[in-house]
């Protein structure tokens, strides 16, 4: 069988927000978006205690820092405080600024949540997912059945 690179799928994978139970607002890890034509923001949501008033959006700046953070328009959604164990996706494409992250805010009550990113539509190929101590791929295409 011949090797398979999955960066070849034109995909790049990586945090948006470590896991954290709490009521606080959460501002997701800031990624650079030059050379992709859009993103997937996706949020794991797990427990979330009853009473919580949870939402996330999407944001752009000019700079990695955020000092000057813009609202995606209309890219807010609510997450009800029934939603616990739900998965929600932003579609984020050809952001207005250079650099996107994830805005998670929780008032009220506790509410757990994790997150990645999914840029994709890159300029070049392949993409290299592989990060030390954050995001490990393997490809499998047309294995046979085995030990695995």
């Amino acid at each position: 069988m011949a090797a398979f690179d999955s960066g070849l799928l034109g995909v790049k994978i990586s945090t948006a927000l470590d896991y954290s139970s709490a009521d606080t607002v959460l501002a997701g890890d800031a990624i650079d978006m030059s050379g992709y034509q859009g993103c997937l923001i996706i949020v794991k949501m797990a427990a979330i205690t009853s009473g919580a008033a949870t939402s996330i959006k999407a944001q752009t700046d000019t700079t990695s820092a955020f000092s000057s953070a813009q609202d995606i328009e209309d890219s807010s959604m609510t997450i009800a405080d029934d939603d616990d164990d739900q998965i929600f996706i932003l579609d984020v494409k050809n952001p207005p600024e250079r650099y996107l992250r994830v805005y998670l805010s929780r008032a009220t009550q506790t509410a757990a949540a994790s997150g990645i990113y999914v840029r994709y539509g890159p300029d070049t190929m392949p993409q290299t997912n592989d990060v030390d101590d954050e995001v490990t791929t393997e490809t499998h295409i047309w294995a046979d059945n085995g030990t695995a």
